[in-house]
């Protein structure tokens, strides 16, 4: 439901709203990689605004400090169009979810296959949402 929200917004070009919406899919997928590194986490971060999980992220996962200076970078930049900053938002969400937990610096023992839940389906929904972000960035 909340990925055909998403879509729907898009579509109706309602791009704050596509933007608000990314950033707390963010602060669910930040809150899960500190999950993930959890024994080294001295905050308590489950009810932190997305700004605040943001710097934590760089604190605790170091290699992506640029990508979210980048996201902030982004934002905040008005020379850029709302599909621009929905692109760096989709295709950066899409590279932390897929290697947050190859951290090479981490020491953290990974998972085994049976404890990782994979949801295709909302990644689906993603890649197909990005795909057509960056399409009609492509046909202005």
């Amino acid at each position: 439901m909340e990925n055909n929200m998403l879509k729907d917004l898009f579509n109706l070009q309602r791009y704050n709203e596509v933007i608000d919406m990314l950033r707390t899919l963010y602060s669910g997928l930040y809150v899960e990689m500190l999950d993930y590194k959890k024994d080294r986490v001295e905050e308590e971060y489950h009810e932190l605004s997305y700004f605040q999980l943001s710097a934590l992220i760089s604190k605790y996962y170091p290699k992506f400090s640029n990508s979210i200076n980048l996201l902030e970078f982004s934002s905040s930049n008005p020379e850029l169009s709302y599909l621009d900053v929905i692109n760096t938002l989709l295709s950066t969400y899409l590279n932390f979810k897929d290697s947050y937990k190859n951290d090479s610096n981490d020491d953290v023992v990974i998972a085994n296959s049976d404890d990782i839940v994979e949801d295709s389906e909302e990644e689906d929904a993603y890649l197909k949402l990005y795909n057509d972000v960056h399409e009609d960035s492509e046909n202005k």
